[in-house]
Parts: C-alpha cells; sequence; structure tokens
C-alpha cells in the first residue's frame, strides 16, 4: 500500500501556511499530534529500558502571538 502523504508534517506545515501563527507553533504542534497518536503503541526497547514517545511541549510567546490557534488547527 502506498502512502497517500509522504512527510505528513511538511504536509501539515504546508495546508497552515496561511495561518496566522508562526512556523514554529505549528511545527511543534504537529509533533504533539503525532505522538499522541502513537500514544503507547510504539515502544524503544533499550536493554531492560522501554521507552515511550512522550512528549510535554511548551509555547512560549508574547500574547496575541497565536499560540492558541496554533494549537487548535492541530
Amino acid at each position: 500500500m502506498s502512502r497517500i502523504l509522504s512527510n505528513w508534517i511538511d504536509s501539515y506545515l504546508e495546508y497552515t501556511e496561511e495561518s496566522e501563527p508562526a512556523e514554529t507553533y505549528r511545527l511543534w504542534c504537529a509533533i504533539v499530534t503525532i505522538s499522541a497518536v502513537l500514544q503507547r503503541k510504539c515502544v524503544f526497547h533499550w536493554g531492560a529500558l522501554t521507552f515511550y514517545p512522550n512528549v510535554f511541549v511548551v509555547l512560549v510567546g508574547p500574547p496575541a502571538a497565536r499560540k492558541g490557534t496554533a494549537m487548535d488547527q492541530a
């Protein structure tokens, strides 16, 4: 089966490029979205340790920088 999108993050950034939030905000919201979709279904084993793709992101910027808009789009 072939992929519909070759790179989901690049496609998302292209889809939202006309919106007001900065590209940095949109990029990190896309990364968080992928992490949320993966949940605990994807793991990395390293010896006796197991790692899950947990991502914690804080969008920092001045008021009215459209941080919330970037989160709503994702």
